[in-house]
C-alpha cells in the first residue's frame, strides 16, 4: 500500500469516507489536477504546481486548504491568520456542499 492509500485508508469512520469523497470531487472538477502524497498529507496539483491539499487540524477538524487562497474570494473561506493560504471546512458528520465546493474549486482552477 503507498504512503496516500495508506492516509486515507488509516482514517476512522466518517473521515475516511469524507476524505474518499472529497478527493473525488477534486480530481474530477479538473481534468489537469493530478494527485500527490507530499508533507504527509494528499496534495492536488496541476502541471506541477500546489493546488490544495487535505488535513485535520489539531481540534480534529476536516478542511481543504488553498495555496493560492488570498487570491480567492468565495465566502465560505477562512483566512485563520495565514498570508497566503485560506481553507474551507468540511464536517464528516454533515453532507459536504457539493455546490458550494464546486464553485471554489472552479475559481480555483481559472487560477492555474
Amino acid at each position: 500500500m503507498s504512503p496516500l492509500e495508506a492516509y486515507f485508508d488509516e482514517k476512522p469512520e466518517p473521515l475516511k469516507g469524507t476524505l474518499v469523497a472529497l478527493k473525488q470531487i477534486i480530481m474530477s472538477s479538473d481534468s489537469q489536477i493530478e494527485i500527490a502524497f507530499k508533507y504527509r498529507t494528499a496534495f492536488f496539483c496541476i502541471a506541477n504546481k500546489n493546488v490544495c491539499y487535505l488535513s485535520i487540524n489539531t481540534k480534529g477538524q476536516l478542511y481543504i486548504g488553498f495555496i493560492l487562497g488570498y487570491k480567492l474570494q468565495h465566502p465560505s473561506l477562512a483566512v485563520e491568520g495565514r498570508k497566503q493560504i485560506k481553507v474551507y471546512y468540511v464536517d464528516p458528520n454533515e453532507d459536504i456542499n457539493l455546490e458550494e465546493l464546486q464553485e471554489i474549486l472552479h475559481e480555483v482552477v481559472a487560477l492555474y
